[in-house]
C-alpha cells in the first residue's frame, strides 16, 4: 500500500513509518499499527465523579477498526494508557471492547502498560491482550513513558504532544508526532484527551496533524 495514500512516510532510527492523521503510526516492515493513550472509559470515570460527560469508547474503537482495515496491520501495539482509570472499566466499556476484540480476533494486540492502566489485568486477559512494561521490536524500545536517556531509540506516548502557533487572530495548538535524536512520542489517539505543548530542541522533527493531513513543522 502506497504510503502517500494513508499518511506521510518518515524515517525513524533507520526504520520507515507512515505517520497517519488519525494519530497513529504504521510500521510496514513489521505489519504493525502503533497508537498511544486511548484512555478508554474516561467518560465513565468522570461520570463516576459526578461530571456528566459522554462515553466515546465505541467511537474510538471504530476509528481503530478503520485504521486496521486501511493498513491491513497484523499487529497492534498500544503504547500505554489504554484505559483511563479502574472506575471507567464499566459494563458498557467492557462490552464495546469485547465486541471490538471479536471483530479483530486474529489480530495480535500488545499493550505496554501506562500509568493509567491500573487494575485491568483480568479485562486484558479476557480480551486476549498481552500486557508488558515494554517491548523491543526491530531494535526499537516501545514503552509508555520514554526515558530521558534510553539505551537505544525509544518510542512512546504519555505526553499527548502538541505544537503551538499564533497569528493575528490568536494562538492555537495542534497534536503532533515528536521525534528527537533518542526518542519519539506519538500523539494521543483517544478523542477525549488533552494535549501538552512540547519544548522542541534543535534537530528535533515535529509532524503536526491539521485538517486531516500530516504537516512537517519547520
Amino acid at each position: 500500500m502506497a504510503a502517500e495514500r494513508i499518511g506521510l512516510a518518515a524515517g525513524v532510527a533507520g526504520h520507515e513509518f507512515v505517520l497517519m492523521p488519525e494519530a497513529a503510526a504504521f510500521w510496514p516492515a513489521q505489519g504493525a499499527l502503533l497508537v498511544a493513550d486511548l484512555h478508554l472509559g474516561k467518560g465513565a470515570a468522570f461520570r463516576a465523579s459526578g461530571l456528566g460527560v459522554p462515553e466515546v469508547a465505541a467511537d474510538d474503537l471504530q476509528r481503530l477498526d478503520r485504521l486496521l482495515s486501511q493498513t491491513a496491520a497484523r499487529r497492534l501495539v498500544i503504547l500505554g494508557d489504554m484505559f483511563h482509570a479502574p472506575e471507567g472499566q464499566t459494563g458498557p466499556v467492557e462490552v464495546e471492547l469485547a465486541r471490538w476484540r471479536e471483530r479483530n480476533a486474529s489480530l495480535e494486540v500488545q499493550l505496554t502498560l501506562g500509568n493509567h492502566d491500573r487494575e485491568c489485568a483480568s479485562l486484558l486477559a479476557r480480551c486476549g491482550i498481552e500486557a508488558t512494561t515494554h517491548l523491543e521490536i526491530g531494535g526499537l524500545e516501545l514503552r509508555h513513558e520514554v526515558p530521558a536517556e534510553p539505551g537505544g531509540y525509544a518510542l512512546g506516548g504519555h505526553l499527548h504532544p502538541a505544537v503551538s502557533f499564533s497569528d493575528q487572530t490568536g494562538s492555537f495548538r495542534l497534536p503532533c508526532f515528536w521525534f528527537t535524536e533518542t526518542f519519539g512520542v506519538l500523539p494521543a489517539f483517544g478523542s477525549f484527551t488533552g494535549t501538552h505543548v512540547v519544548e522542541r530542541r534543535r534537530g528535533d522533527r515535529v509532524f503536526a496533524i491539521a485538517d486531516g493531513k500530516i504537516l512537517q513543522v519547520p
